[in-house]
């Protein structure tokens, strides 16, 4: 099952609503962003996430934090 859900997240593209993923490796402090859009794909694998429930910061952030709630058409 870890296999499918590591491919899974790994399908993030721009426009997609997410919810980030806490887990002990996250250093920040906020633990719940609520929900964010994925504005930019960067060639390094990481993207760019707006978060409203934040003020409407921007974030970079990689694949694994990421979990997909609704994929863009």
């Amino acid at each position: 099952a870890l296999n499918i859900q590591m491919e899974w997240r790994s399908s993030v593209k721009v426009g997609d609503l997410v919810h980030f993923h806490y887990d002990h490796r996250w250093t920040g402090d906020t633990r719940d962003w609520g929900f964010g859009l994925v504005e930019e794909s960067r060639d390094d694998g990481m993207y760019e996430v707006i978060w409203p429930a934040q003020g409407g910061v921007s974030r970079t952030m990689g694949p694994k934090c990421l979990e997909v709630i609704s994929e863009a058409c």
